[in-house]
């Protein structure tokens, strides 16, 4: 069973926020992925992807969702 999240109403500019963060993030994730296939992973290549979930607003984007999800808008 495919779990979706709620259909309600989100003011556009909170999906604005949410969509700018996605741009790079999700951009990275899939460079990330195809380098970790080709290359590998290592420590220092983990904790270098690690670093940049931090600067493409990894946590912020969870946390739009955790909002989301607890209707604080």
């Amino acid at each position: 069973m495919e779990r979706q999240l709620p259909i309600r109403y989100v003011d556009p500019e909170k999906t604005s926020e949410r969509t700018f963060m996605e741009t790079e993030l999700f951009t990275y994730i899939g460079n990330f992925i195809a380098t970790s296939v080709l290359n590998g992973i290592d420590d220092a290549s983990w904790n270098a992807h690690l670093d940049q979930l931090q600067a493409n607003q990894y946590d912020q984007w969870l946390q739009w969702y955790q909002d989301f999800l607890d209707k604080k808008f």
